[in-house]
């Protein structure tokens, strides 16, 4: 539990990262819906994820290709919230 404690904290930093200006463009409603859908969400995860590691195969594709897929998922998870948010477009006005 530990280990997984911290390895949570350390990417901390990509979680506020993607996270805050997400959640700052949400009004009250948005942001409870969001959030219970959050937290199912973690729980559905990481039910999946537990029974995907116990299936040796995946298991060993994943951790065979984890170092590509991860950072593909996260710099285009931060260019679909920068774009929803309008950062892209405020950037290139301003160049």
């Amino acid at each position: 539990y530990l280990s997984v404690a911290f390895i949570t904290f350390a990417n901390g930093g990509d979680n506020i990262g993607i996270y805050v200006p997400f959640f700052s463009t949400l009004n009250n409603n948005q942001l409870v819906i969001t959030v219970v859908t959050f937290f199912i969400m973690v729980a559905v995860w990481c039910l999946i994820g537990y029974r995907l590691a116990r299936v040796r195969y995946v298991s060993e594709t994943l951790e065979k290709y984890d170092r590509w897929v991860i950072p593909i998922v996260f710099i285009g998870l931060g260019f679909y919230i920068m774009a929803k948010n309008g950062t892209i477009q405020t950037l290139l006005n301003f160049i």
